[in-house]
Order: structure tokens, then C-alpha cells, then sequence
């Protein structure tokens, strides 16, 4: 089944794409890019490519000026050695939390490991610890855009969200990829968090956060906000509990279909990674047993989280909104 949103070609099974996030739905169309009209460029006089002859006026060299070119050159070395991985950065701490200077920390033994580090910030609310589980600038640099485009067959604005792609090739464009990056991840926990403050006890698929909600006057807005203020949600995230692992071809026969490992091992190669699989988790919040999804990615031997929301989530029918985060109730065994 090919995603209408992103392209991305998933399981039968999937009821919403593992990528984007999109329902699975038959492509409907596709947008060419228009031909581009090069104009010609304004007749100007032709520019020397000998230097002019004699002092430029008020360039007088000085001390100061070769000190000040000197130490413009040091800062720039000091830049390409940083972004070559050589200098600069200090490595992370030995429980895999960030480093100085880096989004992401150094990684995990397994990745069953970056799932317990992921549940143990979440419990503290410690969001950059949160954030620093998953993989950010090893995802950026490791992703081949080519590869990725190609299985695609067409390139969608809107994935623009993740920072994916690299498109200029600047130093500039990496680092807002490397932003948007998480800022991805930050928003789609937020939405986790404001699905299931006001809407869980409707039952986790009754939160539609593309509908607009009303307020007919000051009234409504004030219940709108008691409702999200006294949601027992953000506590029980704060206790949750990492019961145990779970064998995720339990949960679903699609999982372990040859062709969802095949698309997993094509994902894998766009990656640049050197394993790609889901994990899950049976936890408790307040006493009531859910179920957590992950998708995790090894690199050079150290294993981040990658995509809450990723195979195994959208095998199971949950939507982006949930996050890898379901009720025990609302998973559908095989």
C-alpha cells in the first residue's frame, strides 16, 4: 500500500503511514514541477580578471588587521574540525544522555536500553534528557536524501517538518535540520500529551485535533481549560511504570510478514543505519496498563530511539496523535 501523503510504500495492514502519519489511502495525484524559465542576464561590461595596479586606497595593512586575520583563520579551522567530529565536542556522559554541544547524547547499549532511558526522562519530565534519547544529528547526517527521494518517487513539502532531506548542502541548512529535527519529535509529543489530557476517558480515538472546538462564550472557554488543568494525565505519566518487553510479532502478524521486514530493511539502507526494528512495552499509568511503541535505529553499534509513531504503531492502527502511546484495551490481538 503506497501512502497518498509522503509515498512511502507500508504493509497492507497499516492504517496510517509509519512515516508521516498519514491515513493509507489510494495515490489520488501527483504534482510536476513546472519548467523553469531561465531568463538572460543584463548586458553588463565585462569584469577584468587581473587585478588593478597600484595600493588600494585606505587598506594600509597593520598589526592589528594581520592579528585580527590570524584569529579569524584559528576560529575557522576551529569550525571545520568541530563539524568534522575532531575538536569541540565533549563526549556525553556514560548514561547516554547529551554531551556539550550535541541534541542527542551518545546512545544505548540496545535499543530495548533507549526505550528505559526515554520512560525514565518522561517520568521526570525532563524534556532535553527526553529529547537527547533519540537520534538527531546522527539521523541528519546519516540519511540518504537520494535514496530516500527515490523511494518516494516525488518530494512532499511537507516532510519538510523533520528536516530530512538535504537539499542546499549548507552547513546552514544542517544545522535548522538538525532543529526542526527535534522540534518534530517536541511536537508530536505535545500533541501526545494534549490527546490524552482532556480526551482519554471518551476512549483514545475520539480526539479529532484537525476539528475545531467552539466556545460560545467565556463560560465554555473556562471549562475548556479546568478540563485540561485538573487531567490526572501529566501525574500519571510521572509514575509510569516499565513492566516488561514484548515480543512485537505477539502484537501483530503483519510485523513479521516478509514484506514489512523487507520494507523495514529499505528504510534501514535510507537510514544509513546499521539495524532498524520496533520495540515494545507493556507500562502502567496510574494502575491501567498501556502500551508503548518505539522505533529504534543502531548506529555504529549504538542504538537511539527513532520514531514513536512507526511500524509497529501504525500496524496496530494508532494515529500520529497517540504517539506510541495506546490503551492496553484499544490493541487489537491477533
Amino acid at each position: 500500500m503506497i501512502c497518498p501523503q509522503c509515498g512511502l510504500e507500508a504493509a497492507e495492514q497499516a492504517k496510517f503511514c509509519p512515516r508521516c502519519g498519514a491515513p493509507m489511502a489510494p495515490r489520488q495525484h501527483t504534482q510536476e514541477i513546472p519548467p523553469q524559465t531561465i531568463s538572460e542576464p543584463p548586458n553588463t561590461p565585462p569584469v577584468s580578471d587581473s587585478p588593478a595596479s597600484g595600493p588600494l586606497p585606505g587598506k594600509k595593512k597593520s598589526r592589528a588587521a594581520l592579528g585580527f586575520a590570524l584569529l579569524s583563520l584559528i576560529l575557522a579551522v576551529i569550525l571545520v574540525l568541530q563539524n568534522l567530529g575532531i575538536v569541540g565536542l565533549i563526549p556525553g556522559p556514560a548514561d547516554g544522555s547529551a554531551g556539550q554541544g550535541r541534541m542527542e547524547g551518545d546512545g544505548y547499549g540496545s535499543a530495548e536500553e533507549a526505550v528505559e532511558a526515554y520512560v525514565k526522562a518522561l517520568k521526570q519530565g525532563d524534556v532535553p534528557a527526553m529529547l537527547s534519547t533519540f537520534a538527531t544529528e546522527t539521523y541528519i547526517d546519516s540519511y540518504d536524501t537520494k535514496a530516500g527521494l527515490i523511494s518516494m518517487r516525488a518530494w512532499i513539502p511537507s516532510v519538510l517538518s523533520e528536516g530530512t532531506y538535504e537539499l542546499v548542502g549548507s552547513d546552514y541548512e544542517r544545522q535548522l535540520r538538525y532543529r526542526s529535527r527535534q522540534a518534530s519529535i517536541s511536537q508530536r509529543l505535545y500533541s501526545q500529551l494534549l490527546t490524552y489530557s482532556a480526551f482519554l476517558g471518551n476512549g483514545p480515538y475520539s480526539f479529532d485535533p484537525q476539528a475545531p472546538i467552539t466556545f460560545d462564550g467565556d463560560e465554555d472557554i473556562r471549562e475548556f481549560l479546568r478540563i485540561y488543568r485538573e487531567s490526572p494525565f501529566g501525574d500519571a505519566l510521572a509514575e509510569m511504570k516499565l513492566e516488561e518487553f514484548v515480543d512485537p510479532k505477539i502484537l501483530s502478524e503483519a510485523y513479521a510478514s516478509e514484506a514489512n521486514q523487507k520494507n523495514m530493511g529499505e528504510r534501514a539502507k535510507i537510514l544509513g543505519c546499521d539495524e532498524y526494528k520496533s520495540v515494545a512495552a507493556h507500562v502502567t499509568l496510574d494502575g491501567e496498563s498501556w502500551l508503548l511503541t518505539m522505533d529504534c535505529a543502531s548506529y555504529g553499534g549504538r542504538w537511539y530511539n527513532l520514531n514513536p509513531s512507526g511500524y509497529l504503531s501504525s500496524l496496530l492502527g494508532a494515529t500520529p496523535y497517540q504517539y506510541g502511546l495506546l490503551p492496553w484495551s484499544a490493541v487489537e490481538w491477533p
